[in-house]
């Protein structure tokens, strides 16, 4: 069963990983090295946390969503 909550601030990492992977290898390759990811996915989550949700199948994380308000 797939769960959807808020990020952690803990999962941060490892979500930076899956986003650093994700775009790298897709059908539009993007060069994400880890701590340029890193440092995306901390600004995303500090700008608004609540907009954040992290996709679990019991304790494995399966994916991220992210929304951002445009000002």
């Amino acid at each position: 069963m797939v769960n959807i909550k808020l990020v952690k601030k803990n999962q941060l990492p490892e979500l930076a990983n899956i986003y650093k992977d994700s775009f790298n290898t897709s059908s539009i390759p993007e060069n994400w090295d880890l701590n340029t990811a890193q440092i995306f996915i901390n600004y995303l989550y500090k700008r608004q946390p609540d907009m954040f949700f992290v996709a679990t199948v019991g304790d494995e994380v399966a994916g991220e969503w992210f929304f951002v308000e445009v000002v």
